[in-house]
């Protein structure tokens, strides 16, 4: 498992150069297309999905530079390095490359056609390097979640980041979290308060006669 940790790191460290790949060739592309046919045209066009890769590109390469930064020079225990704040980020990065990447992928055919032409061969490097760095970031997620699933799923475990959860560093409990056995116990009775007795007055009786109490016999004066 230990070994699942440093394979993770090694495959977020590459998507990092890859991403910068990615955004290099996407913009080469991009400029060369508004250099051949013109800003107003490409924008109305499918090629505008370039820009869209190019922002996939930058985002996922500062992410996994940001994620080694944190993990290399601040502490495996931060929560921006947490499982709970990883997955949903690179399950956005997914969907945003997915989606650029198709759009751009459905011009194929003109690439094909004009591959003599420097930007039809850009557009084919960048579908290249650009499904390259989705289905990368898709193995990540995967291999993530093969890992968690292995793992009781506590606030413990989405609270850890993959590197101590692969590691098997995960703290037995978070401060301040309940647990489920916790919760299962009931609160210890209290004990309730002796309520005081009421004073009232009433006559006495006796095995004579009854005394009238305080409160009932007449005041005389002299």
């Amino acid at each position: 498992m230990a070994l699942l940790a440093y394979v993770a790191d090694f495959l977020k460290g590459f998507a990092a150069f890859w991403a910068l790949v990615t955004f290099a060739v996407a913009a080469s592309f991009l400029s060369q297309m508004d250099d051949d046919f013109g800003a107003g045209a490409v924008d109305n066009s499918n090629f505008a999905a370039t820009g869209a890769i190019i922002a996939f590109g930058v985002l996922a390469f500062l992410w996994f530079l940001t994620y080694l930064a944190v993990l290399l020079f601040v502490s495996s225990a931060n929560i921006l390095l947490a499982l709970l704040v990883e997955i949903p980020v690179l399950a956005f990065l997914f969907i945003l490359g997915l989606g650029s990447v198709a759009a751009l992928s459905t011009e194929t055919h003109w690439f094909n056609r004009f591959s003599q032409y420097t930007a039809a061969q850009l557009g084919n490097a960048t579908l290249g390097v650009g499904w390259i760095l989705v289905f990368l970031i898709l193995g990540i997620i995967i291999l993530q979640l093969v890992v968690i699933f292995r793992h009781p799923r506590t606030h413990a475990t989405w609270r850890a980041s993959f590197h101590d959860l692969a590691s098997g560093t995960v703290p037995a409990a978070v401060p301040g979290a309940t647990t489920d056995a916790e919760k299962g116990q009931a609160a210890p009775a209290v004990p309730n308060a002796q309520e005081p007795f009421a004073a009232t007055a009433s006559p006495v009786t006796t095995g004579l006669a009854t005394v009238p109490s305080v409160a009932d016999t007449p005041h005389t004066t002299a």
